[in-house]
């Protein structure tokens, strides 16, 4: 018998805060897209310990790919290698299940069945720069709270999101 899910986990770490406005601009169409795409039955983001995630549930696997490759996703995939950075946090899981995880459950098959797409997996968690500004980010700066509020709601009413 088959699962009635197939769920993706991925995890993208940027190189920098700078390219959070590019990344943006091209994961905000990529989530509409999934919430919108053939066999998606759940879409949800978060951010945990300066890694961006998304956790996305399909009637199948041939639904979740035929979105992965298309559209406003595959554009975000062309750019992934500018703005991310394939280290640790770069990663995905998917797999077919009886129920959706919560985000608590997500992030630990994450941690420790996702795969790294490009390189090797380190044998650590790298301290990298992007964590250390997301910290910044999410953690008191408040210039850098602005910038981001100010990118993010010009890039909304751009969009017309």
């Amino acid at each position: 018998m088959v699962a009635p899910y197939y769920i993706s986990i991925t995890g993208f770490t940027l190189k920098s805060i700078i390219y959070l406005p590019k990344f943006m601009s091209y994961s905000i169409p990529a989530e509409k897209q999934a919430a919108a795409a053939e066999g998606n039955l759940f879409t949800e983001t978060t951010y945990i310990d300066g890694i961006l995630h998304t956790l996305t549930a399909w009637k199948d696997k041939q639904s979740m790919r035929k979105y992965m490759l298309s559209g406003a996703h595959a554009k975000a995939l062309k750019v992934s290698r500018e703005i991310g950075e394939y280290s640790y946090g770069t990663k995905t899981y998917g797999y077919e299940a009886e129920t959706i995880p919560n985000w608590k459950e997500a992030r630990q098959i994450w941690e420790e069945k996702g795969t790294l797409h490009g390189k090797p997996i380190p044998t650590k968690a790298p301290t990298c720069k992007t964590t250390q500004h997301s910290k910044i980010l999410f953690g008191g700066n408040l210039y850098v709270k602005i910038l981001v509020a100010c990118s993010a709601w010009f890039l909304l009413t751009k969009m017309k999101i």
